[in-house]
């Protein structure tokens, strides 16, 4: 670029960053940016190794390899443990459902607030995402900014120095998700979204962290992961685990 076009070239990304920055009033104008950022270019169907550490009391206390088969927007099919054992859980049509050697032992509606904010919001209709951020209990008026690990960030349901409140995180340049917190009963629920790499014309965050408390309880390392062309039918299928 030649010198003499660099300023005004500047100008104008600065300005840019303004307007952006202005427009942003609310967390469902976040949401809307969000979704026009990667519409039509995230992925849709992708599987994942992970490797499980689960703590107790804030030490290492077991150690599992999940797979698992995502289906953008909204189902989930995590393989604990060797498929063939038949110990699952399957989120779909926003309930969380567990099998134990292949027979339901729970389920549970609820707002996986992971795949909203980490996946679905680059997958569905902004609206349908701020209807479930809703539904989390999420309040979308409160916006500001801040960094997280030195990069500066979109915060929405809290106002400043509130960590208690549930909230959302997302990264101000590329517009994924950091950081999530959320109450249930008396605990106070966090989960770290670590080490992004590109995948396909989305992002993925290759390291998860959850804690409770300020403790870490569990935490998700992705050993490998892939876009799928398609998914089964079948293997979101709570009636009959394949």
């Amino acid at each position: 670029m030649k010198a003499g076009l660099l300023a005004p070239a500047l100008g104008l990304m600065i300005m840019a960053g303004v307007a952006e920055s202005a427009e942003l009033s609310s967390g469902g104008d976040l949401i809307r940016a969000m979704y026009q950022r990667y519409a039509g270019k995230w992925y849709a169907n992708f599987r994942l190794e992970q490797k499980v550490r689960v703590f107790k009391d804030g030490k290492p206390d077991r150690e599992e390899i999940w797979t698992e088969i995502i289906q953008l927007p909204g189902k989930v099919r995590s393989n604990i443990g060797d498929p063939a054992a038949g110990n699952s859980e399957i989120y779909v049509t926003d309930t969380n459902y567990l099998f134990r050697n292949r027979v339901l032992v729970r389920q549970a509606k609820v707002v996986h607030t992971v795949l909203l904010f980490g996946f679905d919001v680059y997958c569905q209709p902004p609206e349908r995402t701020i209807a479930r951020a809703q539904e989390a209990h999420i309040d979308l008026g409160p916006i500001y900014e801040t960094t997280w690990h030195s990069r500066p960030v979109y915060v929405v349901g809290a106002r400043k120095d509130d960590l208690g409140s549930n909230q959302f995180w997302i990264d101000k340049e590329h517009l994924y998700c950091v950081r999530l917190i959320r109450r249930s009963g008396q605990d106070l629920l966090e989960v770290e979204l670590n080490k992004y790499e590109r995948l396909g014309g989305g992002w993925i965050a290759t390291e998860l962290v959850f804690k409770r408390n300020g403790q870490v309880s569990t935490t998700e390392e992705y050993l490998s992961y892939q876009i799928l062309d398609r998914i089964a039918p079948e293997t979101f299928n709570v009636k009959e685990l394949k």
